[in-house]
């Protein structure tokens, strides 16, 4: 180790003679006695780098690097170029995404256990479709709004919902969560809930999904093809960047449609947040309870009544209530709570369909027509 320390002194004191060199020429008010010095000065500190790489790759296997790789002496590692013209670093390799699968037609779950009716998309395709991550405000900064989520032709209402909710409360964990890389491409970042055996790892790891700008899309009639999934609001296209790395991450977009597909918001919150959360029947929340959760900054997503008519036919009641029946609600669907007024006893819920897709209902219509609430801190 002492002989390496001293091979690498001299190198290094090699490379200041070599740098401190005249490296243009001189100006006319220097003498040709100084340049000829400096030219032998320069020579001499070549010859003694080179003499020291090669010592070096006859005496010293740790400094080869990996197998077959090329020696590149005390210069390179010591993070400095040689006096000659270095060879230029080769091109990063270009992204190359493998896309989700799509997802079979009808989105039914009766597709998952039934061969019928079931087909692959024969006119969807992907397509890239340009646009900001996040819009911009005026002053330059990014605005992110729970308005920009905006559901598809998907069966993840439960991650639309959370994104929703989310983006409502806490713009900024969004902004940290998609971020647009130098190559145009998204790097995405989940909170992956580590199994309980690895007790030596933290409760979340952090998990990185990158992928580009190519989405689903459909042929359209009347214009340019239109997205099959989320779809672009006026927000930019992160919901659409955010759900195609969920389905990346879970390895298709069949993977993520549906209540079967383990689509419950508690676990998407938990998966954009990184911390726990909690699961209530939703016919025993009073109202300063949800008002409590708002005030301390978490979030809040509910699940309304499941339909069993697609699965039961006849067999089934066709709606599950009144709410149901004019149109209020949406069965089988997830909502995010935006406020909660408790003098005049109401609850506003927010639809992921997007643009501005409110419903007030009173608290009592929440505890008899909603079914599972799902909080999440966030922080």
């Amino acid at each position: 180790m002492r002989g390496r320390g001293r091979l690498a002194a001299a190198a290094l004191a090699a490379c200041g003679l070599a740098l401190a060199a005249p490296a243009a020429p001189l100006r006319a008010r220097e003498s040709p006695a100084l340049t000829r010095k400096s030219a032998a000065a320069l020579k001499h500190a070549r010859a003694i780098a080179a003499r020291l790489d090669r010592r070096l790759l006859l005496t010293d296997s740790f400094t080869r690097g990996g197998a077959g790789a090329p020696f590149k002496g005390l210069l390179g590692r010591a993070g400095l170029q040689p006096l000659e013209t270095a060879a230029p670093n080769p091109p990063a390799p270009a992204f190359k995404e493998i896309l989700p699968p799509l997802l079979p037609e009808p989105a039914l779950a009766r597709c998952r256990f039934w061969s019928v009716d079931c087909q692959n998309p024969t006119d969807a395709r992907y397509e890239t479709i340009a646009g900001p991550a996040y819009s911009a405000n005026p002053d330059g900064s990014t605005n992110i709004s729970a308005e920009d989520v905006v559901q598809g032709d998907l069966d993840d209402c439960y991650f639309m919902a959370s994104l929703a909710a989310v983006a409502a409360a806490h713009p900024d964990v969004i902004r940290r969560m998609i971020r647009r890389n130098a190559d145009g491409t998204f790097s995405v970042t989940f909170y992956k809930r580590t199994p309980p055996w690895e007790f030596w790892k933290p409760e979340y790891e952090k998990t990185t999904v990158r992928v580009d700008n190519r989405f689903p899309v459909e042929p359209n009639d009347y214009g340019p093809p239109t997205p099959l999934y989320a779809q672009q609001g006026l927000g930019g296209i992160w919901p659409m960047v955010a759900e195609k790395a969920y389905a990346a991450y879970k390895g298709s977009y069949g993977a993520i449609d549906g209540i079967l597909a383990d689509g419950f918001a508690s676990s998407i919150l938990e998966l954009i947040t990184g911390k726990d959360s909690a699961v209530y029947p939703a016919m025993i929340i009073p109202a300063r309870a949800l008002e409590g959760w708002l005030k301390a900054g978490a979030v809040v997503v509910v699940s309304t009544k499941i339909d069993l008519s697609p699965w039961l036919g006849s067999w089934a009641k066709a709606l599950p209530g009144p709410l149901y029946q004019n149109g209020t609600l949406v069965p089988t669907h997830d909502y995010w709570v935006k406020s909660v007024n408790v003098k005049k006893g109401t609850v506003t819920l927010g639809n992921p369909w997007g643009w501005d897709d409110f419903t007030t209902i009173t608290m009592g219509e929440f505890r008899a027509e909603l079914s599972i609430l799902y909080v999440n801190p966030v922080r």
